[in-house]
């Protein structure tokens, strides 16, 4: 009766060693598990990193009304390669809250950034305004939409503009 006791109890030490720690194997992972021996497909990937812009997609929308009745309206879509949006160079978002850009003139800026859940609020250094954009991130592509309505009246004419802007990215 006691081999019997301890062959249970030896088989089943070996399948409890021999089970490997699931979780994410992957480095860059926000949730990587230095201990998984087995991805378990649960890696969260976040913002921080340098991101290689390489298209820009823009959705806009233009309404003008008088008195309330509409008088002109149009939509527009187009898409850009980074390059023919004036996108130079590479965005880097760092893990101290800052992002690194290229001017037009090719120059670095530096400016800051929070996030919350997947939106983005970026600080402009120099006058202190900000755009807040919604984001999706993997392991190797980043896309950030940034959205805007501007309404303007003038001699009982109200003209209201809005856009989407996406900038999509790779990752380095």
């Amino acid at each position: 009766m006691k081999k019997i006791i301890y062959l249970v109890l030896a088989v089943s030490f070996i399948f409890t060693a021999c089970k490997k720690e699931e979780g994410c194997t992957d480095q860059i992972a926000t949730n990587y598990n230095g201990d998984a021996e087995e991805d378990d497909g649960s890696c969260i990937f976040g913002i921080v990193g340098v991101w290689t812009p390489y298209e820009m997609t823009v959705e806009a929308n233009v309404i003008v009304t008088i008195a309330g009745a509409t008088i002109q309206s149009f939509d527009t879509s187009y898409t850009q390669t980074a390059l023919e949006a004036g996108i130079e160079g590479n965005i880097e978002f760092t893990n101290s809250g800052t992002i690194i850009t290229t001017n037009e003139m090719g120059a670095l800026e530096t400016d800051n950034y929070t996030t919350s859940g997947n939106t983005v609020t970026i600080t402009n250094s120099d006058d202190g305004e900000t755009d807040v954009a919604t984001y999706t991130v993997t392991k190797t592509n980043l896309s950030f939409t940034i959205s805007d309505t501007d309404i303007e009246n003038e001699m009982g004419m109200t003209t209201t503009s809005t856009y989407d802007m996406t900038i999509n990215s790779t990752r380095q």
